[in-house]
C-alpha cells in the first residue's frame, strides 16, 4: 500500500542506521530489484537475497497527473517480475501499524487476487511504524487483524504471519545529546 514505509524497509535493511523523513507523496515510480548477498555462520556459505520493492497500490503523488490505478501497478508488477526473477520466495503485504483505510483493505484484496492461492503459503503481513507501539498494543493490532470481518481474508491469506518493523527517527534522536546514550538508544531499538 502507498505511503505504508515499503521502500524505508528495504533502504533498512540495507543499512540499519537509516532515516528518512515521509513527504506524504509516494516515492517509488517503478519496480527495484535489491539483491543483497548474505552470510550464514551456522554454514559458511553466503546467499543471494533478491528485494523487489513496487510503487504502492492506492498511489499518491504530488502531481495529480502521475497517478496510476492499482490495474496500471499491477501490470508493471507483473512485467517487471516476469523480466528480472525466476521464482518468489515470498511476498509481503506492508501495512502501517494502528493505521488502516478503507481504501487500502480493497488493495489488500486486489493483491490477494492477484498472487492468487498458490502464494498464500508463502505471504506475510508486515507492520510498519511498530517502533512507535509497545508489545501490548503490537498484539492488540495483531488480534484485530485476525478478528476483524475486513480483515480476516487478508489474515488467513498470510500463511507465514505477521512481523513489526520500524526504522530510526533520527529527528527524535538529536534531543539526545550524549553520543553514548544515542547508542544506546539505537541498539535498542533495532
Amino acid at each position: 500500500m502507498t505511503l505504508t514505509g515499503k521502500t524505508s524497509i528495504v533502504k533498512a535493511f540495507i543499512n540499519p542506521k537509516y532515516s528518512k523523513a515521509p513527504t506524504g507523496f509516494s516515492d517509488t515510480r517503478s519496480p527495484t530489484l535489491y539483491p543483497l548477498i548474505l552470510y550464514d555462520e551456522a554454514t559458511c556459505k553466503l546467499y543471494q537475497l533478491n528485494i523487489i520493492d513496487t510503487p504502492g497500490l492506492c498511489e499518491i503523488r504530488a502531481n495529480h497527473d502521475e497517478i496510476r490505478n492499482n490495474h496500471q501497478i499491477f501490470s508493471l508488477i507483473k512485467r517487471f517480475t516476469e523480466q528480472n526473477i525466476g521464482f518468489i520466495n515470498c511476498i509481503c503485504i506492508v501495512l502501517q501499524a494502528g493505521f488502516i483505510l478503507h481504501s487500502n483493505l480493497e488493495a489488500v484484496d486486489e493483491c490477494i487476487d492477484f498472487c492468487g492461492i498458490k502464494f498464500s503459503e508463502n505471504t506475510m503481513i508486515v507492520m510498519t511504524h511498530a517502533d512507535k507501539y509497545n508489545s501490548t498494543k503490537l498484539h492488540e493490532f495483531h488480534d484485530e487483524l485476525r478478528k476483524h470481518p475486513k480483515t480476516q481474508k487478508c489474515f488467513n491469506y498470510c500463511k507465514l504471519g505477521i512481523y513489526d518493523t520500524g526504522i530510526l527517527d533520527h529527528d527524535e534522536l538529536q534531543i539526545i545529546e550524549d553520543e553514548y546514550l544515542r547508542d544506546l538508544v539505537i541498539e535498542k531499538k533495532r
